[in-house]
């Protein structure tokens, strides 16, 4: 757990660095999803994809989450994963 909180804050420095690295919030949201915080990486995957909008990796992210975890917001999910 302790390793997990030190790579949030991690990625959280790397994207103050550099907002516009989407790797860092995607990589960001896997740690969260991984603890089951799964509310603050579905943050983390949806600016991901806002910043790599034709990046099938980070759309499917997104995608993976609404629909496996969160189980919510199912057509938006079928779209991203189309998309994707």
């Amino acid at each position: 757990m302790r390793r997990h909180i030190l790579a949030i804050a991690d990625y959280s420095d790397a994207i103050r660095i550099r907002p516009d690295l989407a790797l860092a919030f995607d990589w960001r949201a896997d740690t969260n999803s991984s603890m089951h915080n799964y509310e603050q990486a579905l943050i983390d995957y949806d600016h991901a994809a806002a910043l790599e909008p034709d990046d099938p990796y980070f759309i499917n992210d997104a995608c993976r989450l609404r629909a496996g975890q969160l189980n919510r917001e199912l057509e938006r999910a079928r779209t991203e994963c189309e998309r994707g």
